[in-house]
Parts: C-alpha cells; sequence; structure tokens
C-alpha cells in the first residue's frame, strides 16, 4: 500500500482547483462566442463590410492606401527610412567628396601612362626585349613636355606616352636628375591637339595631417585615384648607394607599382 504525506495532498488538490478553473474559463469564452455569432445571424463574414471597416481604421491613423493598387508598380511604402537617391546634383555629395571628384575631373586627362622596354642581347648577339616597365607622368605643357621620375625610364630603350583619349606616342628623355629623380620626356602631339596640362605645386606651405591626392596607373590601371593625409616632412629616402633625396613628402595614400611619377596634390588641386 503506498502511502501519501499532508503535503502530496495539498499539493494534488492546488493541482486539481487549477485544473478545473481553467477549463470552466475555456467553457464560458466558448458560449459567449456562440451567443455573440447567434445575434449576428450568421458565422459568416461580410468582405465588403470588413474592408469598408478596415479602409476607416486606416484613414484614422493617416494612412491612404488604394487597395487597388497594392499589387500595383507604382505602391511604395511610407517608411521613416532615408531612401538612396543616385543624382548628379552636388547635394548628394559630402564636402569631402565633392573635393576629390573636383580635382579629379580638373586633372585626370593630364596623367599620363609610362611604358617602357630596355632591351639586351641573347646568345646569338641578337638585339631582344630584356625587361619592360610602367610608370605614370604629368604633362606640364602643350607642346608635349611630362615629368616624372628618373627610375621609370633608366636605361630604357624605347618610351611609349599613353594619353587620356587612347592615343599613344613615343617619348624621348630631354632632361633629367638622378638626385632628385626628377625625369623630363618630350613627345610630338599634333598641332590640333589639346593637351591638359598640370602646373606645378608650392610644398613649402605644406602642413602635416593635411590632404593629399595622387593619380597614377598602379597595375596599368590607368588615372586611378588615391587619397590620405600627409604623414610627415622633409623625409630622406636612400635612392641608390650613392644617392639619397632629401625633402621627400611621405603619405598614407596608396602608393603601388605604376604610381611613380605621377602627380600629387592637395585638396585644393594645387
Amino acid at each position: 500500500m503506498k502511502l501519501y504525506t499532508f503535503k502530496h495532498i495539498i499539493m494534488t488538490a492546488v493541482i486539481t482547483a487549477v485544473v478545473s478553473a481553467s477549463f470552466v474559463a475555456f467553457i464560458n469564452k466558448a458560449v459567449h462566442l456562440s451567443n455573440h455569432i447567434g445575434q449576428n445571424g450568421s458565422a459568416a463574414f461580410d468582405t465588403t463590410q470588413n474592408q469598408d471597416s478596415a479602409e476607416n481604421k486606416l484613414d484614422a491613423l493617416g494612412q491612404e492606401i488604394d487597395i487597388d493598387d497594392v499589387s500595383g508598380a507604382e505602391f511604395v511604402l511610407e517608411t521613416n527610412s532615408p531612401v538612396l537617391q543616385l543624382t548628379a546634383s552636388s547635394k548628394d555629395y559630402t564636402q569631402d567628396e565633392m573635393q576629390n571628384i573636383s580635382v579629379y575631373e580638373k586633372c585626370n586627362e593630364a596623367v599620363v601612362n609610362i611604358t617602357t622596354q630596355v632591351m639586351g642581347y641573347n646568345w646569338f648577339y641578337e638585339p631582344v626585349v630584356a625587361s619592360t616597365g610602367s610608370g605614370s607622368g604629368s604633362i606640364i605643357d602643350k607642346r608635349g613636355y611630362v615629368v616624372t621620375n628618373v627610375h621609370v625610364i633608366e636605361n630604357a630603350s624605347t618610351i611609349n606616352i599613353s594619353l587620356a583619349d587612347g592615343t599613344s606616342y613615343e617619348g624621348r628623355v630631354v632632361g633629367q636628375d638622378k638626385e632628385c629623380d626628377i625625369a623630363v620626356l618630350k613627345f610630338d602631339p599634333p598641332e590640333n591637339a589639346e593637351l591638359k596640362t598640370i602646373s606645378f605645386g608650392d610644398s613649402t606651405n605644406l602642413k602635416v595631417g593635411q590632404k593629399v591626392i595622387a593619380i597614377g596607373n598602379p597595375f596599368a590601371l590607368e588615372r586611378t585615384m588615391t587619397t590620405g593625409i600627409i604623414s610627415g616632412l622633409g623625409r630622406p629616402i636612400q635612392e641608390s648607394d650613392n644617392v639619397i633625396i632629401r625633402d621627400m613628402i611621405q603619405t598614407d595614400a596608396a602608393i603601388n607599382p605604376g604610381n611613380s611619377g605621377g602627380p600629387f596634390w592637395t585638396a585644393r588641386g594645387a
């Protein structure tokens, strides 16, 4: 025979009471719902009345929805989320973006792509292309003068200069300063050509922290723009065993192979 303690009896009584109360509440709710349906004469809903009721409630909330247009292409949800609209208006760009865009549109066509070939000799003493290189340059004169770095064109047997419009010209070296790593090239444009040029800037008033912009041809990707700040001034760089270039500008802007010889601006495009 199984014995129950007084505690077990009390718990059983409480659980039984709770179950009974829940059952009675459920029965009362079902009876109330049945009476409500009977008073309306039918358990079926009137579609027209419910649609009118829904529209009235939406109007009360200040929302007007045309039911016929819900499935149409013109239906737009009214939300608090801002919609991004891509337009040509300047108000859609930040001041920083407008500076970048202005400098690029003003100067990018004056940036050229420079490719070189260095010739050598094979086992039969026949001339062959030993290596190739690429870099960037800036048109500084409408007559076809381009400034670049010496290391871009060093030992080159042939120099090819490609412009923004896709035309290419053979270039030649007209001057160079190895201690400053600066070279000037010349190509012969057509007489009716209108070349875009870049003017020289003044670096004496530069400050660490200023925004700077570079445009070049990294990895042969023509007229690529990168931005950064001036990280330091007056930096020395050892160009070779015998040459140290001084007073260089240090930047965190992305400078990759192919950028060499390209122009460098502040946010004012100077």
